[in-house]
């Protein structure tokens, strides 16, 4: 059964390695990851299946009233299609708008065409391509919801 908690900091060193695994292009390191976890302006997600962490997500809230941005999602692909994903952006989301968010905004890979359709199904529409994100040649697609 997967359950749901904030992220602390002894899931550190496990979060890392996923993220090296499913964004070798992007990952993280470990301050980015405390920084998240740790930030007033923040919302940190695991999943758990047991006691293996299976799924991480967080948004960024700079100020009331303003644009939440979910900042990463990443699901273990055995994991995948059991809505861990959407219970995450529903968490935060509700998270963001309770702290008084107008819209969530997120960066997705254009190349990643299952979670751009699970963000679309989800209410996100696109807005643009920003060149080179994930580093040389790697784009993200914007994607916006107002909530």
């Amino acid at each position: 059964m997967i359950t749901y908690r904030a992220a602390t900091i002894l899931d550190l060193p496990i979060l890392v390695s996923m993220d090296r695994k499913y964004f070798p292009y992007s990952a993280w390191p470990m301050e980015q990851f405390r920084s998240e976890i740790f930030g007033k302006t923040r919302s940190f997600l695991v999943a758990e299946d047991g006691d293996e962490i299976v799924g991480y997500a967080g948004a960024f809230l700079p100020a009331a009233g303003g644009e939440g941005d979910i900042m990463t999602i990443a699901v273990d692909p055995a994991q995948r299609r059991k809505g861990i994903a959407t219970h995450f952006i529903s968490e935060l989301e509700k998270w963001a708008k309770d702290r008084g968010a107008t819209s969530m905004m997120l960066e997705v890979a254009v190349e990643n065409e299952s979670a751009i359709s699970l963000y679309s199904k989800l209410g996100y529409e696109k807005l643009n391509i920003r060149k080179n994100y994930y580093g040389y040649g790697k784009d993200a697609q914007i994607m916006k919801r107002a909530l």
